[in-house]
């Protein structure tokens, strides 16, 4: 899972957040657990537009603070696109690589794809990288 980290503080009755790596983030809530819920709401909003105009979404740089936590379906078509791009491989050359059609891979780089894990094997063995999964 990806994490990004939000700076949370008390104001008055309210606790404010902001997001270094997604400064365009304000928002609130009414208890720290509230902040954090909302925190992660506008990440997950601002990610999912990115990925939907084909934009990579930003790499986390900031590591402390409140972690932010990404669930699954976000993070691995973020962490499927970034892994290719370091390698500078194209969908095609990608898809060549694990014999699958590159349109079946720009779908998993998308939202809402539902991988199997045989597939999700697939592309990681292709992209040499390793993806563990874990309780937090």
């Amino acid at each position: 899972m990806l994490r990004y980290y939000a700076e949370i503080e008390p104001d008055d009755e309210d606790w404010i957040v902001t997001m270094p790596d997604y400064p365009e983030i304000h928002t609130y809530g009414e208890s720290l657990e509230h902040a954090k819920e909302m925190a992660l709401d506008a990440l997950k909003l601002m990610i999912a537009d990115d990925l939907k105009d084909g934009i990579s979404a930003r790499k986390p740089i900031h590591k402390s603070g409140h972690a932010i936590c990404l669930p699954m379906e976000l993070s691995f078509p973020i962490l499927i696109r970034w892994a290719r791009e370091e390698q500078k491989l194209s969908l095609e050359s990608l898809a060549e690589k694990i014999g699958m059609q590159y349109q079946n891979i720009q779908k998993l780089e998308r939202l809402g794809s539902n991988p199997t894990l045989k597939t999700v094997s697939k592309i990681a063995q292709g992209l040499g990288i390793q993806i563990e999964m874990g309780s937090v």
